[in-house]
């Protein structure tokens, strides 16, 4: 028998337990009975093919002979043959993804290796239908942005030098806690070029303004009677507060991304870390941990920051521990890189990573516990402000406007006009309290 059909055998059993290791992975995604019997006839299929390659292997090896001139396995148009004196059977086929496979069975094993090798083939297909199983990357590289790229060629040699800058330090590594794909310079250069664009609409505003004026009432554009200098006196502030507005939004946008990205990794911690501890305790090795989760689709937040562990060693060659402590550094959430700092540290003594992240789950579960309670005794307060306000205000305010009205000290507006006044200061401070209430709600 020859060598080469037996080395492809080993290719062909390899891509199996790459399989049977992925399918494995996906058992944390599915959610649903159907999703979850598609996966185990995967599993079961996958399986029952390693084992039939596995049987074959005796007879491989027993008719290998260096004195005979090894066959063209792909010789001849037969999609399969008979290999002399071995009891083998080859099969030719295709896979999904349009590659020609040969692997060499025992003849009592072909019919049940199509068997699987269709169910197999059918699973792939249901899994890639319902997106548990990911297409295969294509190789292209994402387009820059084109405002990037006007930014860059008119302010890039400015942005170099700003970056360079020890007040701004700050503002690049804000950048990459909030996760924002943009180098420094690159995100100067964009401030400057919009601070730029701000000037030049400040300009054409105040030329507008200077020879027209809006109204509410139609027509509502009607031309200026008094001093143009005087209208230009009242507008010309715009040419500061535009640009200079333009460059705090820039300046604290990463910071308020970064906190945006903290409040969620926080929400997720507690959550992930139990998953964590329950994958810890199967014995897989530590990076694997990572991997899960950032192939997981039920924390987002974490996802990013697990992929940035996964990159640190696949692409730049770290090691678990510094990938950890690398990324640590520039986490947005303290709490997240007090996990990464500790799963680093028991690694590198030799600790219990199970242990440690049992006793991490419960930690962040009391204090996720405790801001719960303060969130809900907030509320509480608010809701009674939100009665007071919104119900018994509204009603003294209008009883005490028809008094007005009806009395001789008659302020001078109808009951259809107060109507309309209480209605939009209610909306108003319906308004005011949403905003207050999202901006304050549990994501610490």
């Amino acid at each position: 028998m020859s060598i080469e059909a037996l080395k492809l055998n080993i290719e062909e059993e390899k891509r199996l337990v790459q399989k049977l290791a992925f399918f494995s992975l996906q058992a944390y995604n599915v959610s649903t009975p159907r999703e979850q019997q598609i996966l185990i006839d995967a599993l079961g299929a996958t399986i029952r093919q390693i084992r039939i390659l596995n049987d074959s292997y005796p007879a491989l090896l027993k008719n290998i002979s260096f004195a005979k001139r090894l066959p063209r396995i792909f010789g001849g148009e037969e999609k399969e043959k008979v290999i002399e004196k071995t009891g083998l059977v080859s099969i030719i086929y295709e896979t999904g993804d349009k590659t020609k496979k040969f692997i060499a069975v025992k003849k009592s094993d072909k019919e049940n290796y199509i068997k699987e090798l269709n169910i197999f083939e059918a699973s792939l297909k249901q899994l890639k239908k319902r997106k548990l199983l990911p297409e295969q990357p294509k190789a292209e590289f994402k387009k820059p942005s084109s405002y990037i790229k006007f930014s860059n060629k008119f302010f890039s040699g400015r942005a170099s030098k700003l970056a360079e800058k020890e007040s701004l330090k700050s503002l690049g590594l804000d950048l990459r806690k909030a996760s924002m794909n943009m180098t420094l310079k690159s995100y100067i250069a964009m401030a400057l070029f919009s601070v730029m664009l701000s000037f030049i609409i400040a300009i054409i505003l105040i030329i507008f303004f200077m020879f027209f004026k809006i109204s509410l009432n139609a027509p509502y554009f009607s031309k200026v009677t008094e001093n143009l200098w005087l209208r230009f006196g009242k507008f010309i502030g715009l040419i500061i507060a535009l640009p200079a507005l333009t460059a705090l939004s820039f300046y604290f946008y990463p910071s308020t991304e970064k906190d945006a990205l903290r409040k969620k990794i926080d929400y997720e911690l507690p959550f992930v870390t139990i998953q964590m501890s329950a994958i810890a305790s199967s014995g897989v090795e530590p990076s694997n941990i990572f991997k899960i989760i950032a192939m997981g689709r039920e924390y987002p937040a974490i996802k990013t920051e697990s992929k940035r562990i996964m990159n640190e060693i696949n692409l730049y060659g770290y090691d678990l521990v510094n990938a950890l402590r690398s990324v640590s550094h520039v986490s947005p959430s303290k709490k997240f890189a007090e996990v990464l700092n500790g799963f680093s540290t028991t690694i590198t003594t030799g600790g219990s990573l199970t242990e440690f992240l049992n006793k991490r789950a419960e930690t962040l579960l009391f204090e996720y516990r405790l801001e719960m309670e303060k969130y809900t005794k907030a509320a509480e307060t608010f809701m009674d402000i939100y009665i007071s306000v919104m119900v018994a205000a509204p009603m003294m305010l209008m009883l005490i406007l028809i008094i007005l009205s009806l009395s001789d000290l008659g302020i001078g507006i109808g009951i259809g006009m107060l109507t309309v006044i209480i209605i939009s200061i209610i909306a108003l401070v319906n308004v005011v309290m949403l905003a207050f209430l999202h901006l304050n709600q549990s994501r610490f």
